[in-house]
């Protein structure tokens, strides 16, 4: 496993979105009462600023377990790579997310046009493959509009390497058949919103 000051010697840097179809934030009853039968996909994105000839560029993923991916390492996902990467670019965003983050069997490498933007806990993610968004989410600017009791954070991100804060999805919606199974949710302290250093 890489250390933080490992992660950060590559010079790679960016903002990153990460949602999940479970309450990340919540109180305990809230936390036991989701964690058996929810909580199995989750949504990843990073927009590279600087470093390795990748600035400008954006990636995403959709992450799908068995379980909760607090509770298996049995995982499945597709990564979607910008469409204005190169082959050398694409292929290098894909080892690197492969090494960095806990997706597990990546069953597919897509070309998409990705917009990511983050600003505080504001934030916004657009993914389109085929003609179609198949990827669409949204925090609202709050960490637990929702919360009426102290939480705890239960979950971490997926990928090494960021500092994020909790956020509340607005909405949240992947489409895409491939994994085998879509989702759309909101109204839930379900993101992460924050930088990666590399």
């Amino acid at each position: 496993m890489l250390t933080a000051f490992a992660a950060a010697t590559l010079g790679i840097t960016g903002i990153y979105f990460e949602s999940r179809t479970c309450s990340i934030f919540a109180g305990p009853c809230h936390y036991n009462g989701e964690v058996m039968s929810d909580g199995r996909g989750a949504i990843v994105a990073l927009g590279f600023e600087s470093g390795a000839g990748l600035a400008g560029l954006n990636a995403a993923a959709v992450v799908l377990g068995e379980e909760n991916l607090n509770r298996t390492d049995q995982r499945k996902a597709v990564i979607y790579i910008d469409v204005a990467a190169t082959e050398e670019q694409g292929q290098r965003i894909t080892e690197m997310l492969k090494a960095r983050a806990g997706f597990g069997t990546v069953l597919a490498v897509r070309p998409a046009t990705i917009n990511l933007e983050v600003s505080g806990l504001d934030s916004s993610l657009s993914v389109k493959f085929g003609g179609s968004v198949v990827i669409s989410a949204q925090t609202d600017g709050s960490d637990c509009k929702n919360c009426s009791m102290p939480g705890i954070l239960w979950y971490k991100p997926l990928v090494r390497g960021t500092d994020a804060k909790v956020a509340t999805i607005r909405k949240q919606a992947f489409t895409d058949a491939i994994l085998g199974e879509t989702w759309s949710r909101g109204e839930e302290a379900a993101a992460f919103v924050g930088t990666f250093a590399w």
